[in-house]
């Protein structure tokens, strides 16, 4: 299935922050994106989750962030960041720096990030999608967003039956 056009959005982000940063880790604590999971997740990137909790996790993360080989020296590819997404569906605050080492080499996204290109709020992403083809409407929806009356597939459909409609600039003109 081809995803919509605000997992299209969000799909964009975390290619751009895998490219600029190799790690990443994304904080999803309202659960927004877990039904869509992994189709935003760009090809050839390690995807870990903490659902297990993190000393799980640090374990399976340990190889992504080692650049020492077994003799004391730099790795081959050391020079080369990892392509790796965690995620995490909790508040980053509740985490106690669990994963301080994985943000300290790559980049966190979350919810309301004063960085629009870290921001993954599901209203950030759908006022930012139907700003485009939806103008009027972008503002409510974002709200709609924000209360979780609709999901994140509701409003890729959404953004899928506003493409090729009546602009909504025609009647104001």
């Amino acid at each position: 299935m081809t995803p919509g056009k605000v997992t299209g959005e969000l799909a964009w982000k975390l290619r751009r922050a895998v490219e600029e940063r190799g790690v990443v880790v994304w904080y999803d604590p309202e659960g927004a994106y877990t039904k869509i999971l992994p189709n935003p997740i760009p090809e050839g990137t390690a995807f870990l989750t903490a659902d297990d909790g993190f000393f799980r996790l640090r374990r399976e993360l340990e190889p992504f962030l080692e650049f020492v080989d077994d003799r004391g020296g730099m790795k081959d590819d050391a020079n080369i960041p990892p392509r790796l997404i965690v995620y995490v569906r909790r508040e980053r605050s509740s985490c106690r720096n669990a994963l301080v080492e994985a943000e300290t080499a790559g980049c966190v996204l979350e919810p309301g990030a004063p960085d629009p290109e870290r921001d993954t709020r599901l209203s950030s992403l759908v006022r930012s999608v139907f700003s485009a083809t939806s103008p009027l409407r972008a503002d409510d929806l974002a709200v709609r967003a924000d209360q979780g009356t609709l999901t994140v597939e509701d409003f890729d459909r959404k953004s899928e039956e506003a493409t090729g409609a009546i602009p909504e600039t025609l009647p104001l003109i």
